[in-house]
């Protein structure tokens, strides 16, 4: 199997239960089974304040409980090099900005071309906000379009 282009994966509400039992052991599923593009990142975004550091000790503890017998620690350790994290309020658009940033630091030092998947682990009030936040600083536009 031919595995996916280098991109970052962007999680909004990754603080929240669906990410700790659901997306992130699943992610990390994939890394084990090496499905993952070497050239990746996973980008949490969420209300609460985690540095990245603290949100990847918060996921190591997600992956300990919720991965089992996979959740080889030299393996999860690893994994966890690819999280990254930012706080923002995703119904102000303003942060968006802070987000851009980020996400362009983390293209450069993961070298992902710009290629970026966003999935929203929020209530569906919040998608169209989101979507609009994410078109207004370019990030929402096809590989064919030009920045």
């Amino acid at each position: 199997m031919q595995k996916p282009e280098p991109h970052i994966l962007t999680i909004f509400g990754a603080s929240g239960d669906l990410a700790r039992r659901k997306l992130i052991p699943s992610i990390y599923n994939l890394y084990i089974q090496d499905l993952l593009p070497e050239k990746f990142a996973l980008l949490g975004t969420g209300r609460k304040e985690y540095t990245d550091e603290s949100f990847r000790e918060h996921m190591q503890e997600a992956l300990e409980t919720f991965s089992g017998d996979d959740a080889d620690p030299a393996r999860v350790k690893k994994f966890l090099e690819y999280l990254y994290y930012i706080s923002i309020d995703t119904a102000d658009p303003v942060e968006y900005t802070r987000l851009k940033n980020k996400l362009d630091r983390l293209a450069e030092l993961r070298d992902t071309r710009d290629n970026h998947i966003f999935y929203l682990a929020t209530p569906p009030s919040l998608y169209a906000k989101v979507a609009h936040s994410l078109a207004d600083q370019g990030l929402a536009r096809s590989r064919n379009e030009k920045k």
